[in-house]
């Protein structure tokens, strides 16, 4: 435990266990948060894509036309009544 904080075993129940497929990519994520410096190859990580993290259809693209996108500029409403508004 390098910082000490207090985790509780996970159990040993098969509900728990990780898919033999992803045991050898746990360990080397493991040892890249301990400090190592191996990384995921390439396989490793379309096997991770395509098998087990999802990726919404509602996507923002990051480039292009978007529709949404907040103006660049910071909008100021004045706070004054609004013309032939009864007061």
């Amino acid at each position: 435990m390098k910082f000490e904080v207090p985790l509780r075993a996970v159990p040993a129940e098969a509900a728990f266990q990780l898919p033999d497929d992803l045991v050898p990519i746990a360990e080397k994520l493991l040892a890249y948060a301990r400090g190592a410096s191996n990384r995921l190859t390439h396989e490793e990580e379309r096997h991770l894509m395509g098998r087990y993290i999802h990726t919404s259809a509602h996507w923002v693209p990051t480039a292009g036309l978007l529709l949404n996108k907040p103006a660049n500029q910071r909008l100021a409403y004045n706070q004054r009544p609004q013309e032939g508004y009864p007061e």
